[in-house]
């Protein structure tokens, strides 16, 4: 990826580079590309399984995301959403059982990898909560529920500008 260094910051499309700004990285630059080839248009299977299994996907993340809605109006997080998508999307590829088109997260979620794609997910990825707590913890899944040993309160490391810890 190119990196746009100077006074004047692009966006949009010159000839076959593509200028954009992202949250992180500032403004970027990259070659234009994609798009459909003329197979891709005479023959959508493909593209029809793709979006088919994308959607079953962004419901199960819809759902997800509002089960944890009252925990996650706290922090906001720009990049949550992509994230989600893409742990969503890892764990339906752990689908062994369905076809390609017919992958759901489910099934992937009964897979050894795909719970530990779920257990390794971080929701606030700058600010750990077990690292702050400074404590050891383990999810139970079949009981689904998270037993937290060793804690502190001394060794709690808050985080610059935190005001409160709540465990309920």
């Amino acid at each position: 990826m190119a990196k746009q260094v100077g006074i004047i910051k692009l966006k949009g499309t010159i000839g076959d580079l593509n200028f954009y700004n992202t949250k992180n990285a500032g403004s970027l630059a990259r070659k234009a590309g994609g798009g459909f080839s003329k197979d891709q248009k005479k023959k959508p299977v493909r593209t029809m399984e793709n979006a088919s299994e994308f959607g079953r996907c962004s419901k199960t993340k819809k759902a997800f995301k509002m089960a944890l809605a009252p925990f996650l109006c706290v922090r906001k997080d720009g990049e949550l959403h992509g994230r989600m998508v893409q742990l969503f999307t890892r764990i339906k590829d752990q689908d062994r059982i369905n076809s390609r088109g017919k992958r759901s997260v489910g099934p992937g979620l009964d897979t050894p990898r795909g719970i530990q794609l779920l257990q390794d997910f971080q929701f606030t990825p700058s600010c750990n909560v077990m690292e702050t707590l400074a404590a050891s913890e383990d999810f139970d899944f079949t009981s689904r529920r998270l037993h937290i040993t060793n804690f502190d309160m001394k060794n709690v490391q808050f985080p610059a500008g935190a005001t409160h810890l709540a465990l309920t």
